[in-house]
């Protein structure tokens, strides 16, 4: 979309301004802070000289002013890199890459913590037992521990922004190729209204300092970040299990410890920076961690349940889509075979026994598109034969003799064995279609086996790009991207299809997988 980036620049002054805003804000209560907390205590009788030392201590450029900026500033390109470098390159699976804005992106957010916590400064009333004002106290915040949870929050907060974010890109996205340039008016509305949401909060919003301050703030993190580890986990899940109840594959059997292991140990750094690592129980971060992968299992099971009444319901639109195809197709068939039959006695009759027998082969070849075609699955057999008259009929216009050399291997196979049709046959017709010159050398190679589980089709051939008229290329019949989106929707799972083009040759192999003795 050509308003993307646009869009992305207009999200970076955003969040650039919102960042601003708040740390103007938090200066400004920063800097009156020392002034209405000594307004107080001389309210309440604390001489001047005692608040004179206790606030001895307190330096505004040092404990106010650096931190809050700096600590912004440092947050605010962490989040740059990880929403502009990182988070695009785990769409993409860019794992060193990944590795690395990652890396930065986590040294940044750190840094930016430590700033803050580290020169970060605060005032407080000294009180005696009564609760009266007996002075002022500066103090800290910074601990070892604090800064790893608060880095933690962090890492939710930029979290729970990116899946925000990539569902807005991936609705403006689909809508906009919808809609075209109408949606774009009222995606820019929605921007607009999201950036002004954005700025409000910055000027209402008050966070804790800590972050895990216990209240509503440290329950929200806490139940994003369940949601951002169950999220994960089920993402994995469900791209990793193969499609229609397959054996999970082995890259599932490895990889699923890893992920399992990583799920935990979000569990445990969650569950620590929740209870500032204190009374961090094994059987509470067990608890947190079933809730993350029983909430995942579920999503899962529903997202797969959804995905396969989805698959049926394509299943069901393809078929009936191929049915309307060869009602339309019958015109009157009876009356093609007739003809043909009355050209193949012609033929006999006049001698010429290699034209009838392509006119019978190419009678059995439209038989097979009448009446087979339009079935979801027929016999494997049937195909075969319907390949050997296709080769057959492509024979009889070249001259084997003169450079062209086409070698035929198909395994008869055995009974009881079905595929859905027309699956094969369009990989020889590219073939023929591609590979043949009448000026150059070519050759096709064709070769079908079976064993107990599966199907294996390999068609090889040369490579002559047309130059001339080529009356087929507006007539491209059915291609290899029809049976790529057949095999997924047929064969979700259960087969691989590989095409690796050169420039003198082409080479296409199909291997499907039996269910319960059919592919």
């Amino acid at each position: 979309m050509q308003d993307l980036p646009l869009i992305r620049r207009l999200e970076l002054g955003l969040v650039a301004g919102a960042t601003g805003l708040y740390a103007w804000r938090r200066l400004v209560a920063a800097a009156d802070a020392p002034g209405t907390f000594a307004a107080v205590a001389r309210a309440g009788g604390v001489p001047a000289p005692v608040l004179a030392r206790d606030l001895a201590g307190y330096d505004p450029l040092r404990n106010g002013t650096v931190p809050l900026v700096a600590g912004a500033v440092l947050l605010l390109v962490a989040w740059v890199v990880f929403h502009y470098l990182a988070a695009p390159r785990i769409r993409r699976a860019d794992v060193p890459a990944l590795l690395l804005s990652v890396g930065v992106t986590v040294l940044l957010a750190g840094a930016a913590v430590f700033v803050h916590y580290y020169f970060k400064r605060y005032i407080r009333f000294r009180l005696d037992d009564a609760g009266a004002i007996l002075g002022l106290k500066v103090y800290g915040l910074y601990r070892k521990r604090l800064l790893l949870s608060e880095m933690v929050g962090v890492g939710i907060a930029f979290g729970v922004y990116e899946l925000g974010s990539g569902a807005y890109y991936a609705l403006h996205e689909k809508l906009s190729e919808a809609y075209g340039r109408y949606f774009r008016y009222g995606s820019y509305a929605l921007l607009a209204v999201t950036g002004g949401l954005l700025l409000s909060l910055a000027l209402v919003v008050v966070l804790p300092d800590p972050l895990w301050h216990p209240g509503p703030a440290a329950d929200g993190l806490l139940a994003a970040g369940t949601f951002l580890l169950g999220y994960a986990l089920q993402s994995y899940l469900h791209r990793a299990l193969p499609a229609g109840g397959a054996l999970p594959p082995l890259r599932l059997v490895h990889g699923l410890p890893g992920y399992v292991a990583a799920a935990l140990a979000g569990s445990l750094l969650l569950w620590g920076a929740y209870r500032g690592w204190e009374a961090v129980h094994p059987h509470a971060v067990g608890g947190l961690f079933a809730a993350v992968a029983g909430g995942a299992a579920v999503v899962v099971y529903l997202r797969r349940a959804l995905g396969r009444e989805n698959l049926r319901l394509q299943t069901q639109v393809s078929a009936k889509a191929a049915e309307l195809d060869s009602l339309r197709a019958q015109i009157n068939p009876h009356f093609l075979f007739n003809a043909l039959n009355t050209l193949y006695a012609s033929a006999l009759k006049e001698g010429s026994e290699g034209t009838a027998e392509g006119i019978r082969q190419l009678a059995e070849m439209m038989r097979f598109m009448l009446e087979e075609n339009h079935q979801q699955r027929i016999p494997l057999v049937k195909e075969v034969e319907f390949l050997h008259n296709y080769i057959a009929i492509q024979r009889l216009r070249l001259d084997e003799k003169r450079g062209i050399d086409v070698r035929v291997n198909l395994e008869a196979p055995p009974d009881g064995v079905g595929i859905a049709p027309m699956l094969l046959n369009p990989l020889v017709e590219n073939a023929f279609k591609h590979g043949i010159s009448l000026q150059h050398p070519s050759w096709i190679h064709i070769a079908l086996a079976l064993d107990a589980q599966h199907l294996y089709f390999r068609v090889h051939n040369s490579r002559h790009d047309r130059t001339g008229p080529d009356p087929e290329r507006s007539r491209p019949g059915v291609g290899l991207e029809n049976v790529q989106k057949r095999l997924e929707l047929l064969y979700p799972g259960r087969h691989r299809l590989e095409i690796q083009p050169t420039g003198h040759d082409y080479f296409v192999s199909l291997t499907l997988q039996y269910r319960d003795g059919h592919p």
